[in-house]
């Protein structure tokens, strides 16, 4: 209660004394409390978080963005010392709920698809090499970079909070092991120095008078090129499927090519590495978020996850090394109690109580 008078105390400072709301907001995965706030014909977000560095962060990466021409909220007034500040109102409207609307298979659908997707690509690149340069990167959360501390950390997160809490009946042996240890030894290798941020998603790609706009990134840190393309084109909420995603890969190269000139097939040795970290980590995320955070709804995105993980190794070539996941993705695919999200409920029920 105390944050909130806080952030009604900012925002009639800021636009008056008349104001409506605050009207709450659902925050999806977030721990941080939104509301909007109206006035006349015009609205304002605003937010509470008690975390001070998260959220100095946002607000420094807010404002480095906007002087690089990215497209994210304007901040409008911020009392870090009180947890809230005020920003831009982007609307409702996420490329993900497009993409729902979209859920159609016909050539009218993929085309929009497609041409929402080459709008983001357009902006990626500018994120990664452009936004990156003259960045502070003292101001970031947590890490400043990813590496090998930070891809461990994402296997223990599946580990801890997926294979502990729904799959306790396999065996973790020495095997699978040996297999994530490589893959982390393999994430490590490749060079960094775009910036990324980190949760580059659907969820958090708003879209305004037909644009996107980017929220949430107040992880963003040094790192490959390769992670936010992975983290956007294999969500959960992505709304692609095989045949579009080679022709995004394709699309997002021609755009980076001002910057760095790469191939296709030498992009794409490392690209999958990835997209294989960023998917077992949101396994990791759904199971944390259901058990500890009660947002249930995350569990119907598992059966789906683990079938896109086989597909994966099933498919891409670089990652056929990956034997015994790719067999242990084989069994949890056939695991009626994994692919059945009312068990995966009764799991989180059980572990509740």
């Amino acid at each position: 209660m105390v944050l909130l008078n806080s952030l009604i105390s900012l925002a009639q400072q800021h636009i008056g004394a008349d104001i409506k709301g605050p009207e709450h907001l659902q925050g999806d995965g977030s721990m941080r409390q939104i509301y909007r706030f109206r006035k006349n014909s015009n609205s304002w977000i605003g937010v509470i978080s008690s975390n001070f560095v998260e959220n100095q962060a946002f607000i420094f990466l807010s404002e480095h963005l906007k002087k690089c021409g990215i497209p994210v909220p304007e901040i409008y007034a911020a009392d870090l010392e009180h947890g809230c500040y005020l920003l831009e109102d982007l609307g409702n409207l996420s490329l993900a709920d497009l993409l729902s609307e979209w859920n159609n298979p016909d050539a009218v659908h993929t085309s929009l698809i497609l041409q929402a997707y080459q709008k983001v690509l357009y902006w990626l690149p500018r994120i990664q090499v452009e936004a990156q340069q003259g960045l502070d990167y003292k101001f970031c959360y947590r890490e400043k970079e990813l590496n090998v501390a930070v891809f461990e950390w994402d296997i223990n997160y599946f580990k801890e909070y997926f294979w502990k809490l729904f799959a306790v009946d396999y065996l973790l042996t020495d095997s699978i092991e040996d297999e994530l240890s490589q893959l982390i030894c393999l994430l490590d290798r490749v060079e960094r120095k775009a910036l990324v941020l980190r949760d580059f998603q659907s969820r958090n790609i708003m879209w305004k008078r037909d644009e996107p706009y980017f929220i949430d990134y107040q992880m963003g840190c040094r790192g490959p090129i390769h992670y936010d393309l992975a983290s956007l084109l294999y969500a959960s909420r992505s709304g692609l499927n095989d045949a579009l995603r080679p022709l995004l890969i394709e699309a997002y190269l021609m755009e980076l090519k001002p910057w760095i000139q790469m191939s296709q097939n030498q992009f794409l040795n490392d690209f999958y590495n990835f997209v294989l970290i960023r998917r077992l980590r949101s396994l990791g995320s759904y199971g944390f978020l259901s058990s500890q955070n009660q947002k249930l709804y995350f569990l119907d995105a598992v059966p789906t996850t683990i079938m896109e993980i086989h597909d994966l190794f099933d498919n891409q070539p670089s990652l056929r090394q990956y034997k015994n996941l790719k067999e242990l993705f084989y069994k949890w695919r056939e695991d009626e109690n994994l692919s059945n999200t009312s068990s995966l409920y009764a799991k989180i029920k059980a572990s509740c109580e």
